[in-house]
């Protein structure tokens, strides 16, 4: 078959389906060219140059099973293809943990500017509740004078995160480190980010079948999404610098974020997908 009539093909019957997109592609055409683009090993952003291309009977079986396994089986495609993408930069990804996905890589983009005057006032970085290590890996990837620490309560996640690090090369400024939360911590940091569990116990029940196939304990944060939050908000004073900053992501509940800690100094900070999702505690803020 010709590359572009199998493309055409999977899309309709991507469309036809009930799979449900967000962990990477938002449309049944961005996951067609996704799938085929990675069994062909294709560059996505080349797929036009190949579109007349005759592929093998091997590789259109290939294609055709993870595909019906994606239609019927509900798997996130990026499980299905052990691959991922944040900010153009590829992760290994499997059931193991949380899809890439955290809007702190806006952040990365512009340097944390303006709430660090230069990406040189930090050398040393928290990426808390890190799962596949995707945020922290992208920070020591965008400056090679920072020294990033990975924390997750999951070994399983670690593991996901430790393949990463090293399809990285950055095992010499990149740390994995298995922990409920600060409790193995033992320094303190210029920066902490971290896209805790933030889903409420209402809508872990109406989440979409791919969601269900991640790692649960990476999604639900008690009743009101926020234990995990309190938590940390609670304990990190004491793993920053002097001027020191927090950057903690939630979900789609900001007027809870804001009545709960009504109390404390929040920044709320602009991400392409708009200022309701990412707050910023100074040291001096935090309880």
């Amino acid at each position: 078959m010709i590359l572009n009539e199998i493309i055409e093909k999977i899309t309709d019957e991507f469309d036809n389906s009930d799979i449900f997109f967000g962990h990477g592609a938002l449309s049944a055409i961005d996951e067609a060219v996704w799938l085929v683009s990675s069994v062909l090993k294709i560059k996505f952003k080349d797929i036009n140059k190949h579109l007349k291309t005759m592929v093998s009977v091997e590789d259109v079986n290939k294609i055709n099973l993870i595909k019906s396994m994606r239609i019927e089986q509900r798997i996130p495609l990026a499980y299905l293809l052990n691959e991922a993408w944040l900010k153009n930069v590829e992760f290994y990804i499997d059931e193991r943990a949380l899809i890439p996905r955290s809007l702190i890589a806006d952040l990365i983009e512009d340097d944390f500017y303006p709430w660090f005057e230069s990406i040189h006032n930090i050398n040393s970085v928290l990426d808390l509740c890190c799962g596949s290590g995707c945020v922290g890996i992208l920070l020591a990837k965008s400056y090679s004078h920072l020294d990033v620490d990975l924390i997750d309560i999951s070994q399983s996640s670690l593991e996901v995160a430790k393949i990463n690090i090293e399809k990285h090369n950055l095992q010499k400024r990149v740390t994995a480190i298995q922990s409920n939360l600060f409790e193995r911590c033992q320094k303190k940091y210029d920066l902490i980010v971290t896209n805790p569990p933030y889903v409420n116990a209402s809508a872990m029940t109406k989440l979409p079948i791919e969601y269900q196939k991640e790692p649960q304990l990476a999604l639900a944060s008690g009743e009101d999404g926020l234990d995990l939050t309190r938590l940390i908000i609670k304990n990190a004073k004491k793993y920053l610098n002097d001027n020191g900053k927090i950057f903690i992501e939630i979900g789609h509940n900001r007027d809870v974020v804001d009545e709960v800690f009504k109390d404390l100094n929040l920044w709320w900070v602009d991400t392409e997908s708009g200022s309701d999702y990412i707050f910023m505690l100074e040291k001096n803020d935090l309880p």
